[in-house]
């Protein structure tokens, strides 16, 4: 199902974003205090579905993970089929 969906086009292939450090905790320590509700309450986000959001960050490399049945995917999307 997984592969169907990657072939499809639906889902993109899975992404590891490697940040500078403290990039994460900046980020934590910031959407704490936006929030107003204190640390103990605080979820880090898991799935994002706004491509935008990672415009916050600046990554230090960021590696594809794809398999044999889905890397035209990756090969299509520049932006993603090489570490940067």
């Amino acid at each position: 199902m997984y592969a169907g969906k990657r072939n499809d086009r639906y889902i993109a292939a899975p992404r590891l974003v490697r940040l500078s450090p403290g990039a994460w905790s900046e980020f934590a320590r910031a959407e704490i205090e936006q929030g107003g509700t204190g640390e103990s309450q605080y979820k880090h986000p898991a799935l994002v579905p706004d491509t935008a959001w990672m415009n916050r960050f600046r990554p230090v490399d960021t590696v594809t993970l794809f398999s044999e049945n889905c890397k035209s995917l990756a090969a299509e999307d520049g932006r993603f089929a090489k570490a940067r």
